[in-house]
């Protein structure tokens, strides 16, 4: 009965977070979560993310190895099973694509980008673009703050618990989940969604992320 209800309350947060009715969540897909959990063991994900429990002689703890410098996880994220980890990282995968990220809503900018440029342009616009952001650039378009992600991960992990409710350090906790759920979801996407756009938008996103803005 204390799953089915930890299980209906996580639920309800997430349609919260994703401004949505909680009946109207649609269920994980299998063969993607299935992918993500398969992703872990990868040589080339292990060589990047690390693994749980590892023995310094036969591999490196959780962390994210891409960073410069390398970044190792100290919270209690870290010893979760990895079925949780997967389930995390593709509902963030789905917060964010909701709130306009992720290579689906990419591809969609890049697009419109392109009309835009096919169009006349202000002479104003161009004086100033030089100085200014590009409103219309494709990776800034598609990416979610970092504060946005943590909001939605304290209510992610305040419903689904875990260990988390009774955490001294929680903020380590919310980094360490934000930075290897979105790691997690890039290794799944080099694998089963190979695209030349993924690599950059990805690889800038974990940037900013690791920087916290």
């Amino acid at each position: 009965m204390k799953v089915k209800v930890t299980k209906a309350i996580a639920a309800v947060a997430l349609a919260v977070a994703l401004q949505v009715p909680a009946l109207a969540i649609p269920q994980r897909d299998q063969t993607i979560l299935s992918g993500i959990a398969k992703e872990m063991f990868a040589k080339d994900t292990l060589s990047v993310r690390g693994q749980k429990n590892a023995l310094k002689k036969e591999g490196r703890p959780l962390g994210l190895y891409s960073a410069t410098p390398a970044i190792v996880f100290r919270s209690g994220y870290q010893d979760l099973p990895s079925q949780t980890q997967a389930e995390w990282a593709y509902d963030l995968h789905d917060f964010v694509v909701a709130r306009g990220g992720g290579l689906e809503n990419y591809a969609k900018y890049v697009e419109e980008q392109a009309e835009r440029l096919k169009r006349p342009q202000i002479p104003a616009y161009r004086t100033f673009s030089k100085e200014l952001p590009d409103p219309y650039d494709p990776l800034d378009r598609c990416y979610v703050s970092y504060s946005e992600r943590k909001k939605f991960a304290d209510e992610w992990w305040s419903a689904r618990d875990e260990g988390y409710n009774t955490a001294l350090a929680k903020d380590w906790w919310l980094n360490d989940a934000i930075l290897d759920g979105t790691n997690l979801w890039h290794r799944w996407e080099m694998t089963y969604l190979r695209s030349a756009d993924r690599e950059a938008m990805r690889t800038a996103e974990l940037n900013q992320l690791v920087k916290k803005k």
